[in-house]
């Protein structure tokens, strides 16, 4: 941020703009800077939740087997996201036995296969 600032005050003596001006400047730019990255941090994030809650709401089997297909996220374990779909009333069965895939999926009446 610094080489930044040295190279703007250059710009703006360049341009005769007052120390004062440049000062105030300098002062809303820093201020912002500050504030900016977590402003969009935290819009970024909102949108995510928004959606995934969405999804889940709508197409839970569908979301269920999309998250359980790509772990590891780092904050649930399978069981936990099985047990979630069961709660909201969605059926589920485990996969074949003689089956190698670990890919969860649902059938045609929306129960999920893990």
């Amino acid at each position: 941020m610094k080489a930044l600032e040295i190279k703007l005050r250059a710009g703006m003596d360049a341009n005769n703009v007052h120390l004062h001006a440049q000062e105030e400047i300098i002062r809303a730019i820093s201020s912002f800077a500050l504030y900016g990255f977590p402003e969009s941090h935290a819009a970024s994030f909102a949108l995510i939740a928004y959606a995934s809650a969405w999804l889940k709401f709508h197409y839970l089997p569908v979301f269920t087997a999309a998250i359980l297909n790509n772990r590891p996220m780092g904050f649930y374990s399978a069981a936990v996201l099985v047990k979630d779909a069961q709660r909201h009333g969605r059926r589920t069965s485990h996969g074949s036995g003689r089956s190698s895939e670990r890919i969860a999926s649902f059938a045609d009446d929306m129960c999920l296969q893990s």
